[in-house]
């Protein structure tokens, strides 16, 4: 069963249930977080690649910076943002 496309209210509503400070660019879920080191930045990125993959739905993630992640969200196939992508965004909250 595909998840279907949120509309920019359901969107908007759905921005307010959570904790941390994501964005929507591009119909995409947005978040950046500084860390005190690499290893710090990287660690979480493990957390969140194990949390994604018992998801089965998988951000894209950058370390930049040397201490910054940067994590997208998106449900590829529509090219949006369904329902999964806040579901991951609630459970990647949880990590912080």
């Amino acid at each position: 069963m595909a998840s279907k496309k949120l509309t920019s209210r359901q969107i908007k509503e759905k921005l307010k249930h959570l904790k941390q400070d994501w964005r929507v660019i591009d119909s995409k879920l947005v978040l950046e977080k500084q860390f005190k080191d690499f290893r710090q930045a990287v660690l979480k990125l493990l957390l969140i690649a194990f949390t994604a993959e018992s998801l089965n739905h998988h951000p894209d993630i950058k370390v930049f910076n040397f201490n910054k992640l940067e994590i997208k969200l998106q449900t590829h196939k529509i090219r949006g943002l369904t329902i999964k992508d806040f579901h991951l965004a609630k459970e990647i909250d949880g990590l912080f």
